[in-house]
């Protein structure tokens, strides 16, 4: 009986448990990362969230901005990568 109601206190506590409770900063990290895209200022309309996306293939050069900074100088999201 002991043994069954430890099996359940355990399931309880490991589908309650948060795993952003543990390592806040993780959620910080993630959003930090998805807030910056990348574009091709010379010749470029879309953003990008990969580096390595093949609609940047044929880009002279790529910078990394802020999504925020993406859309207010006109850019719009690749289709590709997202």
């Amino acid at each position: 009986m002991m043994k069954k109601k430890l099996t359940i206190l355990f399931l309880a506590l490991a589908l309650s448990a948060n795993p952003l409770h543990y390592a806040p900063h993780t959620a910080a990290i993630v959003q930090a990362k998805a807030a910056k895209v990348y574009i091709a200022p010379e010749n470029g309309t879309k953003f990008h969230c990969a580096k390595n996306c093949r609609g940047l293939r044929n880009a002279n050069s790529i910078e990394k901005i802020s999504k925020k900074n993406a859309k207010e100088l006109g850019y719009t999201k690749c289709r590709i990568c997202y």
